[in-house]
């Protein structure tokens, strides 16, 4: 990735400053993990977040919430030392409320025993991008999967899969930066 031609196609829209090294290896070994090498390039030479796929990056150790962006719930990331869970989309509705032949008047209990089957934290990874309507990009940081992108769906009962494309099956970040990149030049040419 040519940091100076990303700086560049991006002076219209807003880079939050690139973290300094010792920011980034701060982070690293608060939760004793290594960034895959794209990112973390990202974050040190184009920007801590910003300009982006769909509503744009997230700053590092952030997500959306109803009134803009702050840090990472623990109901939402989990240990980032923790391998990843997932190596093959993952959509477990097992519990959920009619589903699994649950009547009308049971329902709330059910709901309830499914949220916590089906919205737990995930280890291993964090979000990077809104998509819209709670569903995000995630980023595996330990396991298989370190390096590449996930969607999360769970909010529209779709689960977790990799990202992918025609040339490549599963999507690294900076692979899917320049595939947005690319497209957003050529839109504003």
């Amino acid at each position: 990735m040519n940091h100076a031609a990303i700086r560049d196609a991006l002076a219209h829209r807003r880079l939050h400053p690139a973290l300094t090294e010792p920011e980034v290896a701060a982070f690293e070994r608060h939760h004793a993990i290594a960034l895959p090498r794209d990112y973390r390039g990202f974050l040190l030479h184009v920007g801590n977040g910003g300009a982006g796929p769909h509503q744009g990056i997230f700053r590092l150790g952030e997500v959306d919430h109803f009134s803009g962006c702050g840090p990472w719930s623990s109901e939402l990331v989990s240990a980032l030392s923790t391998p990843f869970p997932f190596t093959e989309p993952w959509n477990d509705l097992t519990h959920r409320p009619y589903a699994d032949g649950t009547s009308e008047d049971d329902y709330h209990e059910h709901f309830a025993n499914f949220e916590n089957s089906y919205w737990f934290a995930i280890p291993g990874g964090f979000p990077i991008c809104n998509l819209g309507h709670a569903t995000r990009v995630w980023l595996a940081v330990t396991g298989p999967e370190a390096g590449h992108l996930w969607l999360d769906d769970r909010s529209h009962d779709n689960g977790f899969a990799p990202l992918s494309s025609t040339k490549h099956p599963r999507l690294t970040f900076s692979v899917w930066y320049a595939d947005w990149l690319e497209g957003s030049i050529g839109r504003a040419v």
